[in-house]
């Protein structure tokens, strides 16, 4: 069986983030149809399906892979703009600190990213800053203690990290 599957998708991509778009689609389409109790949104469900299974059968990579990275780099300014969006709803404030590293998917990354920036800088570069990933607070610790368990003092979230 797992010849046979080498065989068929030999020269292909198989599923990518398109083909798990696809079938989401399919899936809201098929609840639509189930609620509306609608015939023509249940044969409507087919068409994402198809379309999911045609791309992963697709020789032409290329294409595929512009595809799929088009859909990533949109979803990644999509996250981005409501991480901003949630950042000034939970601060206050009108923009979100540029400061804090940005990690692969748009998100702020738990370490601090370049302490030169800082008012203090000198004294910045004998701590390391994380953010609490439960409440985001700014927390610091003494460079050079190895693995240390921190605890945030704002919601008691007790959490390991490199110092």
């Amino acid at each position: 069986m797992r010849a046979f599957l080498n065989r068929i998708f030999a020269g292909r991509r198989g599923p990518d983030a398109v083909c798990g778009v696809l079938f989401a689609i399919g899936l809201l389409l098929s609840a639509a149809a189930w609620f509306a109790k609608s015939q023509l949104l249940g044969w409507l469900v087919y068409l994402p399906w198809a379309l999911a299974v045609l791309r992963m059968f697709s020789t032409r990579l290329e294409q595929r892979y512009q595809e799929n990275r088009r859909l990533l780099a949109w979803w990644q300014r999509l996250r981005s703009a409501a991480a901003g969006w949630l950042m000034r709803l939970r601060t206050g404030k009108g923009r979100p600190n540029r400061r804090w590293a940005q990690d692969g998917m748009g998100g702020q990354s738990h370490v601090y990213r370049n302490a030169a920036h800082s008012a203090d800088a000198a004294a910045d570069t004998a701590y390391h800053h994380f953010l609490c990933p439960c409440c985001g607070q700014k927390l610091r610790v003494p460079r050079g203690r190895g693995r240390v368990e921190v605890t945030c003092p704002k919601c008691k979230t007790v959490f390991e990290e490199m110092a």
